[in-house]
């Protein structure tokens, strides 16, 4: 928020403050969602969105973000319903919108992507943010601040061997439409970024085969900073742009991965002194 906005919990004149409330999509999965919404339950009181098959995994959040002292309540919804996120939102305003939802699918070579494998990365990803900053925005020019953050992925620059050309394309898209949010809701004082994780440590990262332990620590060897990143690191640099001191950081995709879009370390012709 703008830095004249009296932090969560604080107060304006005396009389104490609404406290902010931060939708996250995509929150119950065990990874950056789920790290960002911890972060945020520090200072707004949170929406963790998913689809209906994950509302345990979502109350169970909620649980443990209450039990750590924080607010936060499931709003379940598919992103790629508009109309069921608009109801299940139920006219509540929104100070901070993260846009994590993405799926686990099945690599598909780019000959053999059907319409059907195009949409089920494009719809959730690229769809999921429009539908989510088309109902939030509109209460956020009302109140004339707001911080939109998308999670794009590494994908979007070099591609990816690991997800199907509809993911690394709707990650890049993400790009365009944050340079856009940025054009248009920065004169209400909206702020809109998006952040790219390299690979991130997450449970879904070792399901269905496209990573192992070894794979990740091979991996890990090839980053300037020599590890994979956590998805703390992700959401400490999310729960940054939401906050006050982000308040003039706008249009930007910022990269977080441990440096590991440098020269990789193939190019080097003599050990490096250390």
């Amino acid at each position: 928020m703008p830095s004249s906005s009296p932090p969560a919990g604080g107060t304006a004149g005396g009389v104490p403050a609404a406290p902010r409330t931060a939708l996250v999509t995509g929150a119950g999965g065990g990874g950056v969602g789920t790290a960002v919404a911890h972060r945020l339950a520090r200072t707004h009181h949170v929406l963790l969105n998913g689809a209906p098959r994950h509302r345990p995994a979502l109350e169970e959040l909620a649980a443990a973000i209450r039990a750590a002292g924080g607010s936060a309540e499931p709003l379940v919804a598919d992103v790629t319903d508009r109309d069921g996120l608009h109801a299940a939102l139920a006219g509540r305003p929104v100070d901070a919108f993260v846009h994590n939802a993405a799926p686990s699918l099945p690599h598909r070579p780019v000959h053999l992507l059907s319409p059907e494998d195009w949409r089920g990365n494009v719809e959730p990803v690229l769809g999921g943010a429009l539908n989510g900053v088309g109902l939030v925005a509109p209460g956020m020019i009302g109140r004339g601040s707001g911080r939109i953050v998308l999670v794009s992925s590494s994908a979007a620059f070099r591609g990816t061997f690991g997800r199907s050309a509809s993911y690394a394309a709707a990650k890049a898209a993400l790009h365009g439409l944050v340079a856009q949010l940025a054009l248009e809701l920065g004169p209400y004082g909206i702020t809109a970024n998006a952040v790219a994780p390299s690979q991130v440590a997450t449970p879904r990262a070792l399901r269905g085969g496209r990573r192992t332990p070894e794979s990740l620590s091979r991996q890990a060897a090839a980053v300037p900073l020599r590890r994979i990143g956590e998805p703390d690191d992700v959401a400490s640099l999310i729960a940054y742009l939401c906050g006050a001191p982000a308040g003039y950081l706008t249009g930007q995709v910022i990269r977080v991965d441990g440096g590991s879009s440098l020269a990789p370390p193939t190019t080097m012709t003599t050990e490096m002194n250390t």
